[in-house]
């Protein structure tokens, strides 16, 4: 269980970075499934390059999401109004009906935690599976920091796998507490 561990240093090593108290930060690692991706990206329910929060933007890799998220990918970019879920610029070659449906866990997703989200997600065996959701927190207007210092008890969110599975409900959905000050 090294990565656990790891992960948990870095978190302190960021809080220290940050001058964040310990007993201000409320610290999860979260262990899942791999998902063998056929398809992965991310999915910005605003757009983060003009700000836009009429549209989301979608950008997808063939296979595991790794390349796109080092920078070792360019990807097939969409963009989608939010109102009509129309395709506005770009393609996507994903399978079917797989935009459309990223497109509508994006606004549930959005809705869930009321604030864009900069959303991890992969396509394996027919299904869109979210695998992370943030604050979508670099949106024009708006410094990085000045979301996390308004809100603390949200600076950090993850979207449960399940919620991309069959007859699972939204108030079935954990929630995530927000840290209480001691």
């Amino acid at each position: 269980m090294t990565g656990p561990l790891i992960c948990w240093l870095h978190e302190v090593d960021y809080r220290r970075a940050q001058g964040w108290e310990a007993r201000d930060v409320v610290l999860a690692v979260v262990v899942q499934a791999m998902v063998p991706a056929e398809w992965a990206g991310v999915l910005f329910t605003a757009d983060p390059v003009s700000g836009h929060r009429d549209r989301l933007v979608v950008e997808a890799i063939s296979g595991l999401g790794e390349a796109l998220v080092s920078g070792h990918a360019t990807p097939s970019r969409a963009v989608v109004e939010k109102a009509s879920l129309r395709l506005l610029a770009g393609n996507m070659p994903l399978p079917g009906e797989a935009l459309e449906e990223l497109a509508r866990l994006g606004l549930r997703i959005e809705g869930a935690f009321g604030q864009p989200q900069d959303i991890e997600w992969a396509y394996a065996a027919g299904r869109c599976a979210i695998l992370q959701a943030c604050p979508l927190t670099a949106l024009s207007g708006s410094s990085p920091r000045a979301w996390f210092s308004a809100r603390p008890s949200r600076c950090s969110c993850v979207w449960p796998l399940a919620a991309t599975r069959p007859g699972c409900k939204r108030s079935s959905w954990p929630r995530s507490p927000a840290p209480q000050r001691r």
